[in-house]
């Protein structure tokens, strides 16, 4: 039988940990993550999607669509494309351009936490997430997102990913996989620590 004193810590240390979750819960659910991607239609845009509050993801933007986006009130545009930056269509906008270059397949995990973090602060969100087509390499960080920030379950993202309408291609085959071997649990901490 416990002793009256061991019992009381252990009481405290689990209305503790029900605590913290309850509070990482209410931050994830803060961010008004949406269930269902919603289809947005701004001049110069294509394949955009709202995920969040703090998150639209869709193709590379015209001239056009930059503006349509900083009109939306859209604060960083963030960039996964290798070959070309957004410099050159983003004109005299004023929002923040970020680059995090990425290939199809294997994404990062410092990239991941780097995009994350650009979600969840109030000084760049809300962000619009893109690569050349707003499916592959945009998908992936998207259902990152929808893991980390939202709670999915990363089988729920990957299906989302995959068959939620935004043009996966299938010859990227190992992208489900390659999400299945980055630490979540990291990159949680990595995102919300700051």
């Amino acid at each position: 039988m416990m002793n009256k004193k061991l019992s009381n810590r252990v009481f405290c240390l689990f209305h503790c940990a029900v605590l913290f979750l309850f509070l990482a819960a209410s931050c994830w659910a803060d961010d008004a993550c949406l269930d269902v991607a919603q289809c947005k239609e701004l001049p110069g845009m294509s394949n955009m999607y709202q995920v969040s509050d703090s998150l639209y993801r869709g193709a590379q933007p015209k001239a056009e669509g930059f503006k349509s986006l900083e009109a939306h009130g859209i604060k960083t545009v963030v960039n996964l494309r290798i070959t070309q930056g957004d410099e050159r269509y983003a004109g005299d906008t004023s929002m923040n351009l970020v680059g995090i270059p990425m290939f199809p397949w294997e994404p990062e995990e410092e990239d991941v936490i780097q995009f994350l973090r650009l979600t969840q602060d109030p000084a760049t969100a809300p962000v619009f997430l893109h690569c050349r087509h707003g499916s592959d390499r945009t998908g992936a960080l998207t259902a990152c997102y929808r893991v980390v920030v939202c709670g999915w379950p990363l089988e729920q993202a990957v299906e989302e990913m995959t068959k939620g309408g935004f043009g996966y291609h299938p010859i990227w085959w190992t992208l489900p996989r390659d999400l299945e071997d980055l630490d979540f649990d990291r990159i949680r901490r990595e995102v919300f620590s700051q």
